[in-house]
């Protein structure tokens, strides 16, 4: 039986525009959905009168170039170059700019809680002609459009996922899940349509970009990963879900000394990557509450926690390792010590 969650994923063959166009549109006016056509110039045979300056666009984007990339670069080790990728990109591609102004302004309105209603206003408009622009594009994504198009699918889901992950409307997981679940359905639409000319990123200035946009097994052995696989076919799931759990496991990108420590060295651009890469039945599993989906969720969950001073985790991290914990209960304790150690541990070290 296929699920949403697997019919989403199965982004092939033209429907990948259908995914992203259907799930924004549940939360988007239809009257905002307009193409943004005072982004291309008119041909008139008259001089028109050039509208005023927009400082607020001024000032989202001098926040993106100065604040947003170089929180980015400090939490990825990303180079310099790739800021003026983007923007150089954004200058000549209107989806791309609309969703770097509205990343911009999404930031704002966390950096300036007074004016977090009027930042959040202008990042949910931008977004909304981004997405309407980008959808407009897609079946003329080439080689040459693929790198803007790649571009858009890193910010746009680092967007998405903060607002699943930060702006939480009740601290309830089965809500969150609902939305986290639709977070990685756009994430994951939109690369598979950037991903068309895979190999045009293949360029220095997006090299490490797209590496870590593209997990592999861990080939490192880690006890916490294999004592986790370990439980996970013990429990006799069935060949099929084992498989899809032991993918998704595999693709963790931590690395632990012993069961008693934190992980060292993660990457933010791997936490993100990684709910794009794993299997999307495993989606199907967690969005049906499935205990093992959950436990493999609190894992990934402490990576959060390690970057939680990263403005697009927040508190995500430890939401979720105590949300999951309390809706699993004591039986599950024993498969969620690891998660439950390292937030005790990551909450005295806070102290």
């Amino acid at each position: 039986i296929r699920s949403r969650a697997t019919d989403v994923f199965n982004a092939r063959n033209g429907t990948s525009r259908h995914v992203i166009a259907t799930l924004f549109s549940r939360t988007i006016p239809n009257n905002s959905l307009q193409k943004c056509d005072e982004t291309r110039p008119h041909q008139t045979t008259q001089m028109e009168t050039s509208p005023p300056a927009s400082m607020l666009q001024i000032q989202l984007f001098h926040h993106f170039s100065t604040e947003v990339m170089s929180s980015f670069n400090n939490h990825s080790q990303e180079s310099t170059a790739l800021s003026d990728i983007f923007i150089q990109k954004g200058l000549s591609t209107p989806y791309l700019m609309n969703e770097i102004l509205a990343l911009a302004a999404l930031h704002l309105g966390l950096v300036h809680p007074s004016q977090k209603e009027y930042y959040h206003y202008h990042a949910t408009q931008l977004q909304t002609h981004a997405i309407s622009l980008f959808n407009s594009t897609i079946g003329d994504i080439d080689e040459e459009a693929c790198i803007p198009a790649f571009l858009f699918s890193s910010i746009l889901g680092s967007h998405v996922l903060c607002k699943t992950l930060r702006f939480r409307e009740e601290d309830e997981l089965s809500a969150f899940l609902t939305k986290f679940v639709q977070y990685a359905s756009v994430h994951r639409g939109v690369r598979t349509v950037a991903g068309r000319s895979w190999r045009t990123l293949n360029q220095p200035s997006l090299k490490s970009l797209v590496q870590r946009s593209s997990l592999a097994a861990n080939p490192q052995r880690c006890e916490i990963r294999s004592g986790l696989l370990q439980r996970i076919k013990a429990a006799k799931l069935g060949s099929i879900v084992t498989e899809h759990y032991t993918q998704t496991v595999e693709l963790l990108r931590f690395e632990t000394e012993s069961p008693g420590e934190g992980i060292q060295n993660v990457n933010c651009t791997a936490v993100i990557a990684w709910t794009v890469q794993v299997p999307a039945e495993y989606f199907d599993h967690l969005a049906l509450g499935r205990p093992e989906a959950l436990v493999i969720l609190a894992h990934w969950a402490v990576m959060l926690n390690y970057h939680r001073d990263f403005w697009v985790f927040g508190d995500g991290g430890d939401f979720l390792i105590r949300s999951i914990t309390e809706y699993l209960g004591p039986e599950w304790e024993t498969w969620l010590a690891w998660p439950k150690g390292c937030l005790q541990r990551d909450s005295v070290e806070a102290i």
